[in-house]
């Protein structure tokens, strides 16, 4: 076990020597109660800290508050290997200290033996932050077609009492550096939820060379140790990096958009860091990284070519850009940029991968973002960042022809019909239907956002077949990749749910959510009588087959109903409500969010689209299954409307409800 005087010097009551928790002792430390070394100290977003701790701590946030725990008290490994224990010396920037190191070769991936010492009645319902120190040693692949996942890995798995999987942390966070780089101290944060009975710890180095993790240790990351992206920013290169002296140009934009520090990472070796290999804020330095690394490697496609439009205005806007990057770099951007596109598909990639739906996603989205999905209940928005200079998107309807022909197909009765999109889809795949899978979440909302951002592009029949097939691939997800109680599985074959991603994806670019009318729907038959309160008793007669339920709307004197949203919403009869397809979409999306709070810590971005549908939605919401008779106030000074509609919410034009009076 790590001794507080061989980690701390001079400081025997340091956080590290802890491993039993006591609820006061922890909130003590996480309020920093308890004495800290001088030279590091705490790190919060309040308090400043020393330039060089980004050196040694990812986002300069020090572990000298957590509670240490001894790698031998989580794994058990012979000395031998690897895998392997081996004794380390770890030199923190307060003095080095002895630690015991999991040793990890080329493709080779442990699960702790031991979930962490940590008290679930404290962890429950709060997130948490292990530090890890890790060093490299020729990790990673030297020539990579994709370097997405070839890092070492730190992850943080937690299980229910039963064994089952609950949460996973982001294969993004923690360490996200290759090659051969010294001892740095990551972290990795996650979400507890309250019924998790064990937090287990996965390492893993995927790729080759070798991998060393030690220095275990754990705190709350919430309260003064909640740190917000601008206080993660390397005051020196700008960077929020995981490693920022070695972590290359694709692991420096998928964080966020910091603004405190000018972004002199991009200048690469001319701002003295050691992973990114080319000064891109020349046009001959981005000339060279696209063909030394965007040609080859799926990954500066997707995480770091992506980014550069936006970094590019808004950087220019807030003055963060480092000299050089002007008119001239952005047309010679652009040149490079379309210049890679396939003219056949219209698909972007790489020299090994030509045409990738998942690169060409990326692009598109960061790139060719001007214009947003055109919406049947918003206005026309715009995204001023996301653009290389024009508007458009080039070979649309090829884009589009290519994305619809790799969504697969279920058997329907005598024929098929339409599913999602599977991970064989993700670059490219002339057979969707080769495997068991028919929706990977992450391959699917690739697919439904890109044909969203093409569809204004494409002729009227095209965009009626981009409907269909969104339509389609959404009732699949609902059906197959959602359980009971509103959490998903990131495929209909996972076995269980581990993330939070994508799902937001699916539900807000494709029409689900949006308040679409349909005249060839028919307008609901009601009956409504009036009760001596005024509030009324509305009954939804005879529905016709394509009616799955019924909205009521309270419309102020004088408004036109036409004008009508969501947010006028008193009530909703569902045809039977007994599953996701029949309930209404904004309940749906609605339930799912809760469900995703409390197994994930977050539920919907309060910010997006699918976050506003759900957050309009009336507290008093009225809300019956089966055809049950319904009882509605009516406020005063409006009326009241009703208007049928389909799982997928197209509606009905609204009518207006006549109640007759209760004798």
């Amino acid at each position: 076990m790590n001794q507080p005087s061989e980690r701390s010097p001079g400081n025997p009551t340091t956080a590290r020597a802890l491993i039993v928790w006591p609820v006061a002792l922890l909130t003590s430390i996480v309020a920093g109660a308890v004495p800290v070394s001088a030279d590091v100290g705490p790190s919060t977003a309040e308090r400043p800290r020393a330039e060089h701790l980004w050196r040694h701590y990812m986002h300069g946030i020090t572990d000298v508050l957590a509670a240490s725990i001894d790698t031998g008290a989580l794994f058990d490994l012979p000395r031998t290997g690897p895998p392997s224990l081996e004794p380390v010396r770890i030199p923190a920037p307060s003095g080095d200290f002895p630690a015991t190191a999991v040793v990890l070769g080329a493709r080779q991936r442990v699960l702790a033996d031991r979930p962490l010492p940590v008290d679930r009645d404290v962890v429950g319902g709060r997130r948490i932050r292990l530090f890890v120190w890790v060093r490299g040693l020729d990790t990673g692949r030297r020539t990579s077609a994709n370097s997405y996942g070839d890092h070492p890995v730190v992850a943080l798995v937690v299980r229910d009492a039963e064994g089952r999987q609950l949460a996973r942390s982001s294969p993004m966070d923690g360490p996200t550096t290759t090659g051969t780089f010294p001892w740095h101290c990551y972290h990795v944060e996650l979400f507890v939820p309250r019924d998790g009975a064990a937090v287990l710890v996965e390492l893993g180095n995927p790729a080759g060379g070798r991998a060393w993790f030690a220095g275990f240790s754990w705190e709350i990351a919430e309260g003064d140790r909640s740190v917000p992206l601008d206080a993660r920013q390397d005051p020196l290169t700008g960077s929020v990096a995981s490693n920022v002296h070695y972590d290359d140009l694709n692991r420096q934009f998928f964080r966020g958009t910091p603004g405190r520090h000018r972004w002199s990472f991009l200048r690469g070796p001319r701002a003295g860091v050691i992973g990114i290999r080319h000064d891109i804020t020349t046009p001959e330095g981005l000339r060279a990284w696209f063909d030394d690394q965007v040609r080859t490697d799926a990954d500066h496609v997707n995480h770091g070519l992506m980014y550069l439009a936006s970094r590019y205005h808004i950087g220019r806007t807030r003055g963060l850009l480092p000299p050089g990057m002007d008119d001239d770099w952005l047309a010679a951007l652009r040149e490079l940029v379309l210049g890679l596109q396939d003219p056949a598909t219209g698909y972007w990639g790489t020299r090994s991968r030509p045409v990738s739906m998942a690169m060409t996603f990326h692009l598109v989205e960061g790139l060719f973002a001007w214009h947003g999905p055109r919406r049947a209940d918003r206005p026309e928005a715009i995204n001023p960042t996301r653009h290389l200079g024009i508007t458009g998107i080039p070979l649309a309807e090829r884009i589009a022809r290519t994305t619809l022909a790799m969504q697969a197909t279920v058997s329907a009765g005598d024929g098929r019909r339409p599913a999602g999109w599977p991970r064989s889809a993700y670059d490219f795949t002339r057979t969707p239907d080769a495997g068991r899978e028919r929706a990977s979440l992450v391959t699917t909302g690739n697919a439904i956002e890109l044909l969203r951002r093409v569809e204004r592009f494409v002729a009227p029949d095209l965009q009626r077949e981009i409907y269909r097939a969104i339509r389609a691939a959404v009732r699949y997800v609902l059906e197959c990749c959602v359980d009971a109680d509103g959490v998903w599985r990131q495929s209909d074959t996972a076995r269980e749910p581990t993330s939070a991603g994508y799902m937001e994806r699916i539900l807000g670019m494709s029409h689900y959510l949006e308040r679409k009318v349909d005249d060839s729907i028919e307008a609901p038959q009601v009956a409504a009588e009036r009760e001596g309160d005024g509030a009324l008793v509305i009954r939804w007669r005879d529905p016709a087959a394509t009616h799955d339920l019924l909205r009521i709307y309270a419309v102020a004197d004088g408004r036109h109903a036409d004008r009508l949203d969501h947010a006028d919403l008193v009530g909703i009869v569902h045809r039977t409500g007994s599953h996701f397809i029949g309930r209404d979409p904004l309940l749906v999306a609605q339930a799912m969010g809760r469900a995703a709070a409390a197994r994930w810590g977050r539920g919907w971005n309060r910010d997006s689209y699918v976050g506003g549908k759900v957050d309009a939605l009336p507290a008093d919401l009225v809300v019956v299954d089966r055809l049950a008779p319904i009882r509605v106030g009516v406020p005063r000074g409006h009326r009241l409307y009703a208007a049928a509609a389909t799982w997928y919410g197209e509606e009905s034009s609204p009518i207006a409800i006549s109640a007759a009076e209760r004798p």
